[in-house]
Parts: structure tokens; sequence; C-alpha cells
């Protein structure tokens, strides 16, 4: 194919040719003949023929010289360096790409080897690269680049030889790709892999440490790797040398025993989780041995991604168990030793308090004069008698509370509590002490209208507890001050002081402990010891405090704090002595169901006091239930504590007999726990006495409950 310049050469030879024949033609002066016309015609058509083409082929041209351009363009503005490379090695052309990868411009790179443009320790590499691609066409290597006032970097070279078209001579275009950020990467990735692995034998060590009898099972469930422990466990069981490992992890789970493997331990359930249809499996189950008892806790995990599989941690657990059981068993005995406490201060209040019945009534009964008066000599002896019996009393009742405190056994109502109002009833309830003592009360918390959280009966207690011992420990004429304040973390004080003796400062810090009266034990003054021992114990329950100050030879003073109440309570209305209750007594019946003859024999003599009211009485309850449908009594007093069937089941079958199911029945015995009183009020008994009964106390009951009996049955 003729080039374009050839082409244009011929073409400009045949027009000259054809201007000098027309020439020649008109210097003749001849005309054309038919045969000359026809040559020139012919010629004519091959100039415009040669015109036309010259056209196409300029067309052609510009074509060419547009792709020229757009190549151009691709080869210098390519994100990769291009250099075209001579036969020694130096850079003939280079695009811009290239040209900022050496940070020269074009002038300072054309003609200069491409060695110097690289670092020190490639150019070994770049000499054998060169080679290659001048014997085998191509060559592609990693070197080093050294820019000029930049760090090198590494580049892939990758150089192929040119054809002819390049000129004369042997020529290569040689791409060099940056490879940094590969570089970068392949280094993080290195050293991610290094600490993989290194957190992979580190995570396999720790397993091996643990004591957890581990596994890791495959998609199929087969056992894939065990820990040093599984592997122990294996050996030390006979077990098989391989450690079960390519067996399906259920068939070994059990054992030559697959009694032992747990029931929820089924092949597809295990399948389940490693399928991701099961969040995992937790269970215990015993694995004893000949031997010894064990228990062991198994867990089995999914682990998700794309091998999925499960792990399987075997625990012993068999300390643990024994450990519960133990606790277990503990609990149960000291259950147990709760309910012998309970029952031994059951017990022992009423063994203690039913012969202190038959010693106070009496005492009260010789005292109220009946049949014969008594002489001053006589009525003296029977203070000291109804004086010694109610210390005991006392004392017995103080021992029970504190053995309940420290037992956990007292039970407290914490409400909303009118303080002031207790305080009043204290004070109005200790006025015989003062007086015995010759003391003076000065309430200063009259006007007190704080509302407390407490246990009213309680409060009453230690209140009662501490003017007590305000009137006791006092001298004659002095005074015991009442007063209140409240304090800033949400608690009012109560204080109580007298002006006594005080205390000696090298015996305060002994002044709750129990039975230590500290010193007053040498006194002629009456105490137990364990008042204030029990006062703390009690307001320390209730969520209070309590503490105090002296002075010796000037007295002491004793607070109490209680917690404050948002909720606020009026006081109770003064308390209205209304109609007089012993109206009901005349020609009233009361039958006594008790067990123990001198209480009987007691209670018949203080109902001899009480005529025309009478008494009928039976021992036991079968025959009191008898008696009580065929008398039809007013009201029931019943002793719990009776042979064959007790208080309780009595009132039950009462309760379901219509012919005396509307008699009020009054509990009377010697326990005096709150446990007891409570379940009595519940089973359907009116009132709760305990012994030693109290005349006056018994007269108000009996009251009450016969003004209900008739309001509601006549």
């Amino acid at each position: 194919m003729k080039t374009k310049a050839v082409l244009e050469t011929e073409n400009l030879v045949l027009i000259k040719e054809i201007d000098a024949l027309r020439l020649l033609l008109a210097q003749s002066g001849s005309s054309p003949k038919g045969g000359d016309d026809e040559i020139l015609h012919d010629l004519q058509v091959h100039q415009e023929e040669l015109r036309s083409q010259n056209e196409e082929l300029q067309q052609a041209q510009e074509r060419i010289e547009g792709i020229s351009a757009q190549n151009r363009d691709l080869f210098d503005y390519s994100p990769v360096g291009y250099f075209v490379i001579n036969e020694g090695f130096a850079v003939i052309d280079a695009n811009i790409s290239g040209m900022k990868m050496l940070n020269k411009d074009k002038a300072r790179v054309a003609g200069k080897p491409f060695m110097l443009f690289v670092d020190k320790k490639s150019r070994k590499e770049l000499d054998s690269h060169f080679l290659r691609t001048k014997i085998t066409g191509r060559s592609l290597t990693e070197i080093w680049l050294s820019p000029d006032q930049r760090p090198a970097f590494p580049v892939i070279l990758e150089s192929v030889k040119l054809g002819n078209e390049w000129g004369s001579g042997w020529r290569c275009l040689t791409i060099a790709l940056d490879i940094t950020e590969r570089k970068k990467a392949e280094v993080a990735e290195k050293s991610h892999s290094f600490d993989l692995e290194r957190a992979r034998d580190r995570l396999a060590l720790i397993i091996d440490c643990m004591s957890q009898h581990i596994a890791v099972l495959d998609c199929q469930g087969r056992i894939a790797m065990v820990n040093k422990a599984w592997r122990n466990f294996s050996v030390a069981n006979n077990g098989p040398h391989n450690f079960c490992i390519g067996d399906f992890y259920g068939s070994v789970c059990g054992g030559e025993d697959s009694s032992e493997c747990p029931t929820e331990l089924t092949p597809q359930a295990i399948l389940d989780v490693i399928n991701g249809l099961s969040l995992g499996i937790s269970l215990e189950y015993p694995c004893h041995s000949p031997t010894e008892k064990r228990w062991f806790r198994l867990d089995i995990s999914p682990i998700t991604g794309p091998e999925p599989g499960a792990v399987v941690s075997h625990a012993n657990i068999t300390a643990r168990k024994l450990t519960e059981i133990q606790l277990q068993e503990s609990k149960l005995a000291a259950e147990a030793a709760n309910r012998a406490k309970s029952d031994f201060l059951s017990n022992m209040s009423h063994e203690l308090r039913t012969p202190l019945n038959a010693v106070l009534g009496f005492a009260e009964v010789l005292l109220a004069g009946y049949g014969s008066p008594l002489t001053d000599k006589q009525r003296g002896y029977v203070d000291h008698i109804l004086a010694g019996g109610s210390h005991l009393l006392d004392l017995i009742n103080e021992v029970l509370d504190l053995a309940k405190v420290e037992a956990g056994a007292m039970t407290q109502e914490v409400t909303a509590v009118h303080l002031g109002s207790v305080i009043d009833e204290c004070v109005s309830l200790s006025t015989p002490i003062f007086a015995k003592y010759e003391v003076t009360p000065v309430n200063e918390a009259a006007e007190c209208n704080a509302t407390i959280l407490a246990d009213p009966q309680r409060t009453k207690q230690l209140i009662l507890n501490l003017l007590s011992n305000a009137a006791k420990y006092n001298r004659r004429g002095g005074t015991v001050t009442i007063s209140c304040e409240t304090i800033e973390d949400g608690f009012h004080r109560l204080i109580i002081a007298d002006t006594g003796k005080g205390i000696p400062d090298n015996m305060q810090d002994q002044m709750f402990k129990p039975f230590n009266r500290l010193g007053a034990d040498a006194t002629a003054t009456e105490g137990t010891g364990i008042g204030l021992a029990l006062t703390k114990s009690i307001i320390e329950a209730m969520g209070g405090r309590i503490g105090f100050s002296s002075v010796a030879d000037k007295g002491s003073c004793f607070w109490l704090d209680f917690p404050l109440c948002d909720d606020k309570v009026e006081p109770p209305p003064a308390a209205d002595s209304g109609p007089n209750l012993h109206y009901c007594f005349e020609d009233r019946l009361v039958l006594y169901i008790e067990d123990n003859v001198f209480n009987m024999r007691l209670m018949e003599a203080l109902f001899e006091q009480l005529a025309p009211m009478r008494l009928i009485t039976a021992t036991n309850a079968e025959d009191g239930l008898i008696l009580a449908r065929s008398s039809q009594p007013d009201v029931i007093l019943l002793d719990i504590n009776l042979p064959g069937i007790n208080g309780f089941e009595a009132v039950a079958r009462l309760k379901h007999d219509a012919l005396i199911r509307h008699i009020p029945v009054v509990g009377l015995s010697a326990d005096a726990t709150s446990a007891t009183a409570e379940r009595a009020l519940n089973s359907g008994f009116v009132d709760y006495l305990t012994k030693p009964v109290n005349l006056s106390e018994l007269i108000r009951t009996l009251s009450r409950a016969m003004e209900a009996k008739f309001v509601t049955h006549e």
C-alpha cells in the first residue's frame, strides 16, 4: 500500500506531464484529433481520481493524527509510569506519571540511563530485568525507585520489546506501578497474621491450662480437637489413645455406660446447635465412678462463620455440688435448730409462766381479802410474794424477748405512730413507779406531734423501760425529764434524763451488755441487767438508734432516735370510759377449759370475787365442747396446750358446730410468743391472754367479749 507522500508525489508528476502536453499541443497550432482528445480526457479523469484520493488520504491522515494525539494523552496521563528505553537502557520518552514518580521533568530524564533513578539495592535486579527483556521480549521485576529529594518506594517494572515503528534499533516500553500501599498492606497483613498466630498459640495454651474438658466439633459433630484436660481425663479413665478424635461426640459422651449420658444430649440436639437451630446446650448431670460421686456441667456453644462447628466444655462441679449439698444440709439443720429454739422459747414461756400464774394469782386473791382479812404482817408477806413474783416475771419476759431477738424470731409491725400519744400513755403508766421511788416526771414532750415509723407495742416497751430505769436509778426527790427534738438526718429523738448518780466513765462501755448491772446488783434496787440490751436490739431492729451520756453525781441522759414518717397521723381520741360493762357480769356463765389443777383453782378463787357471775370447768377440750353444748356459756376461756385436742383444734370444731359457734372464745395460755398469739387470733379466738393472769385485764377482756356477743347474737 502506497503512503500518502508517494501518492502526492505521483499526482504532482502526472499533473506536470498533462500540463506539458497541453502546452505542446498549443504550440503546434494543430487541433487534437479524436485520439488525442481521448488521451486528454483520460488524463483529466485520472487527475480527478488522483485529487479525490488525495483528499481521502488527507482525511485519513487527520484521523491518524487525532488517534495519535489521543494515544499520547493516554500515554501521558495514565496512572502508571511509562518509560521508553533504548538499547543502552536510557530513557527516550516518559509520560507525566513517570515524571512524577521520579520527581523530575522530562528534560532531566531524557537520554539518562534508567539506572540513575533506581535505588542502589535494586540495580542488579534492574540489569537482569532489561537483559531478560532483550532476550525474551518481556520481563517483570519488583524494584525500588529513588526519586529526587524523596524516599525510595517499591514499584513493579514490566518491560515489553517494541516493534520497528519506534525507530531503528532496540526499544522497549517499561511500565512502573507504585506498590507502596500494597506493601504496607502486606506488612500489616503479615503483622496481623503473626499476631493472629500468636493469639491462637496463646489461646491454645490458655485452653490447655483450663480445668474444663474442652473439645471442638466440626460441622458434622465429630471431635476435631481436645485440650490437655480432656486428654488427661481420657487417659486417667482408660479412654482411647486418640482421645476420640474423629468420632461423633454424641456417641462417646456417655462412654461405655450410655445411661450416664444426659437424656437431653441427643445427636439431633448437637447438630441443631452446629447448624444454628439452637442457641446452645447447658445442663448438669452426675457421672459417678465406682469410687466417688462426681457431677459435671456440660455447655455446648455454636461456632459461627464459614466453617460451622461447636465448642464442648465439661466442667467438674463435684466440689460445688458437695458444697451445695452441705449447705442444704446446714440450712435444714439451721431451720431445725430455729424450730427447736422457737419450741424451746414457747415451752420455756409456758413452763415458767404456769407456776407464776399460781403464785401471783393466789397472792392477789389473798391481798384482796377473800374470806378472812389479812393482818398487816400477813399483808406484808403477800406484798413480798407479789414483788418477787413480778420481778421474776419481768426477768422471764426480758430473757425470752432477748432470746427472740437473737434468734430472729421477734416479729414487728412497723407503721406510722404518733409519738406524743405513746409518750403520754407511757408517762401515765409509769406513775406507780415514779411514786414508789419518789421522783417527779417532767413531760416536756406533751406537745410532740411527730409521726415516726415504729412498732407501736415495741415503742411503748422501749419508753417504759427507760422511764423505769430513770426512776429506779434516781435519787429521792429527783426528776425524770422527757423531751423531744427533730435531728437533721431524718430522725426524731426522744430524750429521757434523770438526776441520779450517773454512770462511772470506766463502766460506760459495758452499758448495753446483757446481765451487767454496772454494780447496781450490790444495791437494793431491783433489776435484771437485760433491759438496756433488749432496748438496743429492738430499736435497731426498727431502724432506729440508741445512745446516752452521763456525768457522775449529776445524772444520765438516754435517747431513742426513731425514723420519721412522711405520712402524718392524728393522735388517737381521748379514751372514753363509756358505759359500765360490769352489768353483763350479772348471772353470766363462763366455761374454763384447763388441764392444770392449780390454774383451775386460782380461776375459781378469782370468780368467787366476781359473783353472781359463775364459772364452770373442764379439764380437756372434748369434755369442754360437750359441756358448752349443754350449758351454753356466755364466754369460753380456753387453754392452748391441752391433752388430746389442743386449743386450736377445739376452736375449729366449735366453729363447725351450729349450736355453739356463736360463743366467743378467749385464749388463756402461758405461751406468750407472738407467733402463738397471732395464730390464735387468726384461728377464731376473739382475744388472747397470757399467764400469769391479771384480774383487771381479765375483767376487761370478759366485758368486751360479752358485750360483743350480746350485740351480735341477742
